[in-house]
């Protein structure tokens, strides 16, 4: 490794760019890049509406959709002109909703490559090609997620998995690539964490994802990243940030199947082991069910309108179902 290589990622005036940075982890990724003095180039579909996210000296916000390569090549020139190298790249971005895999469409699977596969690939080309000119190395961190690896009943999510998987694949590979020019490329899998995805998450659902009983924090999934971009011989990891949940330890998780022709939401829930239900969850397991829409991203009430199980009781047996950009 040249001299030049050997640069700590963590050195003043160093440039990062995050995609998929508008809110929750990506806007928690950012502000620890600011915290430790780098340059950040953020972006998302509309990050400059963001409130968590704003434009500053060292910071640059660049609108589009990163499966664009037009939006990609915006932000590799943006950081170039604002703040003159590309040293870290953080791939962000991406969508997730489940589905039955039969039920999964051809527009479905588009949409996931566009999001998932080409929001990684064009700005990540890019970023190693100026990394390679600058001949000082860089890092390259990729969220993926630990359901890839472990499946989780009730959670009918294959068809996205597909895009996540081929993620942690192609990490192991550029890492070898670009093992000689001190481009260290890793990825990083979270389980059940804190966001804006799950803010009417009952608590106990989102402990039961994870073995430790404790679901990752915004600042858990930022210091493992900065891990990362630090870690000078660490390359080709997919690093678990879950509590364990990779190993197959994760409880109770539930899915809401939407009927939008009537408006209507219909849970199907699903438990390894139902004996550990009141009698009134295990009534409502044997039914469907209504909720009330509400707001954005298809948000569901938690009004369970069952005669036999009042909310409080049901409100612990009820998992969202996942739609939309989980960042």
């Amino acid at each position: 490794m040249s001299p030049d290589i050997k640069a700590t990622m963590s050195s003043p005036q160093k440039t990062a760019i995050v995609t998929g940075a508008s809110q929750g982890i990506g806007a928690g990724i950012v502000k620890g890049f600011v915290e430790r003095g780098f340059n950040v180039v953020t972006n998302s579909w509309k990050v400059t509406q963001s409130t968590e996210i704003a434009a500053s000296n060292r910071g640059a916000l660049v609108d589009g959709h990163i499966g664009e390569l037009a939006t990609a090549a915006k932000i590799v020139e943006t950081a170039l002109s604002r703040f003159k190298s590309i040293d870290v790249l953080v791939n962000n971005t991406g969508i997730f909703f489940t589905k039955p895999f039969t039920d999964n469409t051809a527009e479905d699977f588009k949409s996931l490559v566009a999001t998932n596969l080409e929001g990684f690939l064009y700005v990540t080309q890019l970023s190693i090609k100026q990394m390679l000119a600058q001949k000082t190395g860089g890092s390259i961190v990729t969220i993926t997620a630990a359901l890839a690896r472990n499946p989780i009943r009730g959670v009918t999510a294959a068809v996205p998995m597909i895009t996540k998987g081929g993620l942690e694949t192609i990490t192991h590979h550029l890492a070898m690539e670009y093992a000689k020019n001190g481009i260290r490329v890793n990825a990083l899998a979270p389980g059940a964490v804190y966001t804006p995805l799950h803010r009417n998450t009952p608590k106990d659902v989102m402990e039961n994802l994870s073995p430790m009983g404790r679901p990752s924090t915004v600042r858990d999934i930022t210091d493992a990243v900065m891990y990362l971009t630090d870690a000078a011989t660490v390359t080709g990891q997919i690093l678990y940030v879950d509590g364990g949940a990779h190993f197959g330890g994760a409880g109770a998780v539930y899915n809401l199947l939407a009927d939008e022709r009537r408006g209507v939401f219909r849970a199907s829930a699903r438990r390894a082991d139902v004996r550990s239900l009141p009698a009134a969850g295990k009534s409502a397991l044997r039914d469907n069910h209504r909720f009330d829409r509400k707001g954005d991203n298809r948000e569901v009430s938690r009004l369970f309108r069952h005669d036999d199980a009042p909310p409080a009781t049901m409100k612990r047996y009820v998992f969202p179902e996942f739609r939309g950009c989980y960042v």
